[in-house]
């Protein structure tokens, strides 16, 4: 497998631009995580050599309810897949949340209700068990 690193939108300043680009040349895949948080503009999301986005669970927390964040969602999915990269919806805690983010097709998510984090151990344990919802 490859390795994913993830990277804030405030660490796509200039200054780390170079070491960014540096390491997707030696095939490290390179994920913005919590997007919509931080950097202003949206210029790096074809700048820099992404791989993939994460949307910041304080826009997944409106999924599953009337909120205008699940339209931003929706809208930050759409746009990640035209720009053609992968992409994670963080912080999925209920079911409402998880039948709206399976409304938006195929695509990763993680949250609580999913797992919480655990130690190796338990994690050995809870993938030789009931592995619990899929999404």
């Amino acid at each position: 497998g490859q390795i994913v690193l993830e990277i804030t939108e405030r660490s796509v300043a200039s200054p780390h631009r170079e070491r960014i680009n540096g390491l997707a040349e030696r095939g490290f895949r390179i994920y913005i995580d919590d997007l919509g948080e931080g950097y202003s503009s949206l210029s790096y999301l074809h700048d820099l050599p992404l791989a993939g986005v994460k949307i910041s669970r304080s826009f997944s927390s409106g999924l599953g309810t009337d909120s205008p964040k699940a339209e931003l969602v929706k809208a930050m999915v759409e746009l990640g897949r035209k720009l053609g990269l992968d992409v994670v919806v963080e912080g999925i805690e209920s079911e409402p949340g998880h039948a709206a983010v399976l409304e938006l097709g195929p695509i990763a998510c993680q949250g609580f209700y999913y797992a919480r984090p655990m130690r190796i151990e338990q994690l050995r344990e809870w993938m030789a068990g009931d592995a619990g919802p899929t999404a």
